[in-house]
C-alpha cells in the first residue's frame, strides 16, 4: 500500500522537512545554499533508490516510484520563493604543478626571481560553471517520465512491434506495405496474424488490469495519469498502424476479417485507459 511504498525512501521527506524548518529562521542566502545542495542531494538519492526499487520489485515498480518521488519533490519546493542556482568557481592547477616540477629540475628554484617568473607564467585555470537544482531535478523527472512511458508502452505493443520488426526487414521501406509476398514467411501466415492480435488484445487487458491500477497506487493525481497515458497510447497507435499497413497490402478483405483483425478505430477506443481527458499542456 501507499504507507509502504514510503517505507522504501525516507530521503524525501526529511528534505523536504528540513528545509521547511530552515526556511523561515535563517538567512535567505544562507537557506539558498543550502536548499540547493538539498535539492540536488535529494534528486540523486531518488535516483539511487529508484534503482534499488526496481531490483526489489521489477522495472514498472522503480520508474512508478521515481516519477511519484520526483514530482513530489517539485510541488513541494515551490513554496520557497529562492534561486536554485548557484555558480561555482573551480581552479586548475595542473599548469602551475607541471611549471614547479620544471623549475625544480631546471635548478630556477634557487633563484627568487627564476622561481617568481616560472610561476608567473602558469597561473591556475578558472572555471567557473552554473548548476541549478531545480533544473536538474525537471530534466531527472523527463528522463523518469519517458522512460515509464516507452515502458508501458512497449508492455502493450511487443507482440505488434515483434511483427513489424520482421515485416519491416523483408520489406526493407520501414513504413509497411511489404506486399503480397509478406504471407509467404512463416511469422506472416493467417494464423500467426490472428495470433498477433490476440496477443495485442491480451495485452491490452493486462495494461488495463494490472499496470494502470498500480500506476493509481503510485500516482493519484488523474491528470498526471492522463499525460503519461496519452502517449503511450499514441505510441501503441503508431506501432499497430505499421502492422495494419502490412496486413492490408498482404491479405484480402474476407481474410482481414477471418484473421481478426482489429480496425484502427477500434484499438483506439480500446485505448482509452481511463475516462479522465488529458489536461491542457503536456507536463504531469
Amino acid at each position: 500500500d501507499g504507507l509502504a511504498l514510503e517505507a522504501w525512501c525516507r530521503v524525501l521527506p526529511r528534505t523536504l522537512g528540513t528545509l521547511s524548518q530552515l526556511y523561515r529562521t535563517v538567512d535567505t542566502k544562507i537557506f539558498e545554499g543550502l536548499a540547493q545542495d538539498a535539492v540536488m542531494s535529494c534528486t540523486e538519492s531518488l535516483v539511487a533508490v529508484a534503482k534499488a526499487v526496481e531490483k526489489a520489485r521489477g522495472k514498472l515498480d522503480g520508474a512508478l516510484f521515481l516519477v511519484m518521488h520526483l514530482l513530489k519533490l517539485r510541488e513541494q519546493i515551490v513554496p520557497f520563493d529562492v534561486d536554485f542556482s548557484s555558480n561555482e568557481i573551480q581552479l586548475d592547477f595542473s599548469n602551475t604543478r607541471s611549471s614547479l616540477t620544471r623549475m625544480f629540475h631546471s635548478g630556477a628554484a634557487n633563484s627568487w626571481s627564476g622561481a617568481l617568473s616560472s610561476l608567473a607564467g602558469a597561473p591556475p585555470k578558472v572555471y567557473r560553471t552554473q548548476r541549478n537544482s531545480k533544473k536538474e531535478l525537471e530534466r531527472e523527472l523527463k528522463h523518469a517520465c519517458e522512460a515509464l512511458i516507452l515502458l508501458c508502452a512497449a508492455q502493450i505493443a511487443e507482440p505488434v512491434a515483434a511483427w513489424v520488426r520482421k515485416a519491416d526487414a523483408i520489406s526493407g521501406t520501414g513504413g509497411g506495405g511489404a506486399g503480397k509476398g509478406l504471407r509467404e514467411n512463416v511469422f506472416a501466415t493467417p494464423d500467426k496474424v490472428k495470433d498477433t492480435c490476440k496477443a495485442l488484445r491480451a495485452a491490452v487487458e493486462g495494461f488495463k488490469s494490472d499496470t494502470v491500477p498500480k500506476m493509481e497506487l503510485y500516482l493519484a493525481n488523474p491528470q498526471t495519469r492522463s499525460v503519461l497515458l496519452a502517449p503511450i497510447r499514441s505510441a501503441v497507435l503508431d506501432t499497430y498502424s505499421r502492422f495494419h499497413a502490412h496486413v492490408n497490402s498482404a491479405f484480402l478483405p474476407e481474410e482481414y476479417v477471418a484473421m481478426q483483425m482489429i480496425p484502427p478505430e477500434d484499438l483506439a477506443a480500446l485505448l482509452l485507459l481511463e475516462n479522465t481527458p488529458p489536461p491542457p499542456g503536456g507536463n504531469p
